[in-house]
């Protein structure tokens, strides 16, 4: 038989849920893991209508495959973020490519 260790709820810090705990909607529904500022935020497990989602939740937003999962927040709001995302690291990207590397930065010098 497997037992589970029973998690606190969560801390609450100026009413928002802070920290690692538990959080049941009802029965079959909850989430497992750390809360950042009310959402959940890290290493976590979701078990919604049956299915379960583990993994790197972020703001309140997991991405799995295709799906993305949402807790507190809006899927919309995720996706906007997941582009926004990938929009600042495509800049990054372009800004790195444009700057010489060291050995070039040598050899147009010395």
């Amino acid at each position: 038989m497997f037992l589970r260790a029973r998690l606190p709820r969560f801390s609450k810090v100026a009413g928002r849920r802070q920290g690692r705990g538990r959080y049941v909607w009802n029965e079959s529904d909850w989430y497992e893991g750390p809360y950042e500022d009310n959402f959940p935020h890290g290493s976590g497990t979701a078990h919604i209508a049956g299915v379960t989602f583990a993994g790197q939740w972020k703001h309140g937003c997991l991405k799995q495959g295709a799906k993305m999962v949402a807790i507190g927040v809006s899927r919309k709001s995720c996706e906007e973020s997941e582009q926004q995302m990938a929009a600042e690291l495509c800049a990054l990207i372009r800004d790195l490519s444009e700057q010489p590397i060291a050995a070039d930065r040598e050899a147009t010098t010395g």
